[in-house]
């Protein structure tokens, strides 16, 4: 594995809030929070370009960012400053442009998505930190409906695979492999001495999890989590890059083909809406790359 920076940018008034990358066109998008926007960063440039914002696509607060390159799109989990009005935009990933909106019904309360997942068919799943439940938007579908209610506290991350029954989902307590099909969710148990807490991001990557992890101390490091063949073990722990800063913001992970990437945010420059917030404040994100093989 080797490790390089990709680029350094620095943009007016931002905070980042997911990333993720489009192997057919060779960029980055980054949401950013109390912007309301989607940007776009290409390998080649250092220079954020704006790819569709709040007055057309209808977003609100942009918290987590995913894409389905299979069938070229991209997906957008939104709410209001105070945690409500809960809505997953779906954007054509080439252009941004709005392709459909899905707001939250009444039966879903209280609601909190934290992270998105997409399955090898196309289903979005939603990670709801307010309940502990996973939800699902199937193809074609027009409504966020509740799979599983999982016994675990304070989840950060879902990670799909490539099996459609099996996703992972990052808690207080450690990772838990969730069958979709069976309703059932098992605690991933690791070696001793290797613990499993404070994981902000898992993403899936040939058997394997790649997790960013927060230490007692406040450092931050890129885990890669082998399992044995039931899925349900870790079977050995691989320090993938121990050098993240301890940044006030969170870290975002993204993986395409072999390679994963990872976002470290800076510390929110306003904690306001973008209307309030001064013109001349800057955000900087770096993103760092790692070949996995």
């Amino acid at each position: 594995m080797s490790i390089e920076r990709a680029i350094r940018v620095s943009t007016a008034r931002f905070a980042a809030a997911g990333l993720a990358y489009d192997a057919v066109s060779r960029r980055f998008v980054v949401g950013d929070v109390h912007g309301r926007k989607l940007m776009v960063v290409s390998e080649s440039s250092d220079q954020a370009v704006d790819l569709v914002r709040a007055d057309s696509a209808g977003f609100r607060d942009i918290v987590a960012v995913e894409i389905d390159g299979r069938r070229g799109d991209l997906w957008v989990a939104t709410a209001t400053s105070t945690g409500s009005d809960w809505t997953v935009h779906r954007m054509q990933l080439v252009s941004g442009r709005p392709l459909k909106t899905i707001s939250e019904s009444s039966d879903l309360e209280p609601l909190k998505l934290i992270d998105l997942a997409v399955s090898p068919a196309g289903d979005i799943l939603a990670l709801d930190g307010a309940g502990s439940r996973l939800l699902v938007l199937r193809p074609g579908g027009s409504t966020l409906e509740p799979v599983l209610r999982m016994a675990i506290q304070a989840p950060t991350s879902v990670a799909a695979t490539g099996d459609e029954r099996i996703v992972y989902v990052a808690h207080g307590a450690g990772v838990s492999r969730v069958d979709l099909k069976a309703g059932a969710t098992t605690l991933v148990t690791a070696p001793p001495g290797l613990g499993l807490g404070r994981i902000e991001r898992i993403r899936w990557h040939r058997n394997t999890l790649l997790a960013a992890q927060t230490d007692a101390d406040g450092s931050r490091r890129i885990v890669r989590l082998e399992l044995n063949t039931s899925g349900r073990a870790v079977t050995a722990a691989t320090i993938v890059d121990a050098s993240i800063p301890a940044a006030a913001g969170p870290t975002f992970v993204t993986v395409s083909g072999d390679e994963l990437s990872y976002l470290v945010a800076g510390p929110d420059p306003s904690g306001q809406s973008s209307q309030d917030t001064p013109q001349d404040r800057l955000g900087e994100f770096v993103i760092h790359r790692i070949r996995l093989r």
